[in-house]
Order: C-alpha cells, then structure tokens, then sequence
C-alpha cells in the first residue's frame, strides 16, 4: 500500500499490537533473535500491522532487555522466558509525508512483540 500516508497521528496505537498478534498466530509475521560474537539480533519480518509491507525490522543489543511489561497474549507464566520489544516498520513502501528524519523507511508505526530471551533461530 505504497499510497498509505506516514502514521502521525497515532504511531504507538494499540491496536497496531492487537493486529501484529493476530498475524504472528497467522504465520504472517515472524519475529525471532540470535547471538552473534556477543551482540543480541532482533528481527521481525513480514507483513505490517498498517501498510501491509514488510516490516523489515532489525535491533541490535549488547544487553538484555528490560522485562517491564508484556505485550498482548502474554502470560505471567512466561513473563520470564519472555522480552517485551517495541518493532518499528522500517519497510520500503513510498508514504507520503515521511519526515526527513524518518531515514527514508517505514509507514510511521511501531507494535510491541514477545522475543524468547534465549536465543532463536529466524
């Protein structure tokens, strides 16, 4: 949905999450880490809660991530197996009135996700 205006408005909206859940249920989206020489890779890849594009989401982390709260369908059984991370869109699509400082990618948007604090495959 190249024609889909950057997000301004309301980019943390929750319902970006409750949408993100449903296509991780989907196989939709996938989002997973590794350890690489020390450093923590974060990935989500496939299709965005809002623009339909791939997210193409990439974190590096030196440190583990704080565990201040859970995102949607969590639960306090696993909370500590668990790492709340907030995804930004970082997709290639065109979205008008992008800000400059937006480094050209993504639709505006950003979800919270649970990542296995043990070290996944993607």
């Amino acid at each position: 949905m190249d024609s889909l205006p950057f997000e301004t408005a309301r980019p943390t909206a929750y319902e970006w999450t409750e949408k993100a859940y449903d296509l991780l249920l989907d196989g939709k989206l996938v989002v997973g880490s590794v350890m690489a020489n020390g450093v923590r890779i974060i990935a989500a890849q496939g299709q965005c809660p809002r623009c339909d594009d791939d997210v193409a989401f990439v974190m590096e982390t030196h440190a583990p991530l704080p565990a201040t709260s859970r995102s949607l369908g969590a639960s306090a059984e696993v909370a500590d197996e668990y790492e709340a991370i907030e995804v930004t869109c970082r997709c290639a699509g065109s979205h008008p009135g992008r800000p400059e400082q937006a480094a050209q990618r993504g639709c505006g948007i950003a979800f919270r996700v649970d990542v296995l604090r043990e070290a996944a495959a993607l």
